[in-house]
């Protein structure tokens, strides 16, 4: 017959809880930068594949950036890629291919999923280094 020893009690679990909680922000910048490079390295790369005549220096304009915010629970993580400048008058490349632009839109279809299953990794790295 099996038999459950317990060798810790509640206490332990909400100090292993609350360590974690401490763990999770610092680990999840890293997931949201590295997002970002990938995200914006692949858009850069589609823009320079797909530009024409007039869309040639497209991809010097498209940048990201982290920001942080109180969100809804006050601790939100986020960033986002795309290209600097007012559409339809300030950056480079407006238009160009008929007006229709594909370049984040590719880059976002494997971006959200890796960065999906990346979000995942890091939350089950900080439950296995603290022993669940």
């Amino acid at each position: 017959m099996a038999s459950i020893r317990v060798t810790s009690g509640l206490d332990d679990l909400a100090s292993d809880l609350t360590k974690i909680s401490s763990e999770t922000r610092p680990a999840m910048v890293g997931v949201v930068r590295d997002g970002l490079k990938v995200g914006t390295s692949l858009a850069k790369e589609y823009a320079k594949a797909s530009a024409g005549p007039h869309g040639q220096a497209y991809f010097k304009r498209i940048s990201s950036e982290m920001s942080g915010g109180a969100g809804l629970f006050g601790n939100t993580i986020s960033g986002e890629y795309g290209p600097t400048g007012s559409p339809k008058t300030e950056f480079v490349g407006v238009g160009f291919r008929h007006g229709h632009n594909t370049d984040l839109a590719r880059s976002a279809d494997i971006v959200g999923p890796s960065f999906g299953r990346s979000v995942g990794d890091a939350a089950e790295d900080l439950f296995d280094r603290n022993g669940f």
